[in-house]
């Protein structure tokens, strides 16, 4: 008789423009928390973010979450127009990073609504967004 190995978990990439620690805002807190209950249960996890202002490391391991962070750094709210070409660095790398990464991951979870969720749907990560 030939055990069956048990199914394989997806592999996670969670795209966030905040992330806890060091940023202590809702969406940091909520995504570190459901990222890390994700790891706890086997799923190989990596959060994708912006660097913080002062700098985090770029790669890092929080708990059993890897932690990848992006430059530009900063927060970005309150600046209007300003903002735009940081961002769109930001999404370029993002883009980028999901493109050359597309084999090491099967399912992308966004947390936020506002810049990163048209770099997903430009379908340069499928397979699965959420």
């Amino acid at each position: 008789m030939i055990a069956q190995q048990p199914p394989l978990l997806p592999r996670v990439y969670w795209l966030t423009s905040e992330f806890f620690p060091p940023q202590m805002g809702g969406t940091g807190i909520i995504t570190a928390r459901l990222a890390d209950g994700l790891a706890e249960r086997g799923f190989d996890v990596q959060v994708v973010t912006r660097q913080t202002e002062p700098p985090s490391p770029d790669r890092e391991t929080i708990r059993k979450v890897r932690v990848r962070r992006l430059l530009p750094a900063g927060l970005m709210k309150g600046v209007g127009w300003r903002a735009i070409p940081a961002m769109a660095s930001f999404l370029a790398r993002l883009s980028s990073l999901l493109i050359t990464a597309r084999a090491r991951y099967d399912l992308v979870f966004i947390s936020g609504m506002k810049t990163i969720p048209p770099v997903c749907r430009s379908r340069s990560c499928s397979p699965t967004c959420a």
